[in-house]
């Protein structure tokens, strides 16, 4: 995954690839913590972010309710939108759970490259039916 944060506390910028094992170094003062902090913030509260994304539409999720089945067009779902979505929302609750103060910027958060399946086996079989992930 791909996580980018413009304008959080003393960050004015920065960008970094999470993976497995991901450290983050440098001088005193630099933001390092608030970097870390604003990461477990999105990765503990991942769950709850996207609970509050909408993505049905009136009509699937009244067939959700109703029958417990819904139906995707593949082509209807866009990854970067829903990405998007899940950033700009936790951009916004940020501030007040992971800290108690912010400055007057509002912070700015992007999510790239994130897999929505951990697992590996039935990733490979998703790629193979439906093309992508």
């Amino acid at each position: 995954m791909h996580f980018k944060l413009d304008n959080f506390k003393p960050i004015k910028s920065a960008e970094i690839k999470v993976n497995d094992l991901t450290l983050i170094f440098g001088d005193n003062n630099t933001g390092k913590t608030y970097l870390a902090y604003a990461l477990y913030g999105l990765l503990s509260k991942w769950g709850n972010v996207a609970l509050g994304i909408e993505f049905l539409d009136k009509e699937q999720r009244k067939s959700f309710l109703g029958n417990k089945q819904i139906k995707i067009n593949k082509r209807d779902l866009n990854k970067e939108e829903i990405l998007n979505s899940l950033a700009l929302a936790y951009a916004k609750t940020m501030a007040s759970e992971v800290f108690l103060s912010q400055s007057e910027l509002s912070p700015k958060i992007q999510l790239l490259n994130i897999d929505f399946v951990k697992n590996k086996k039935l990733k490979d079989k998703l790629v193979k039916m439906i093309g992508f992930i």
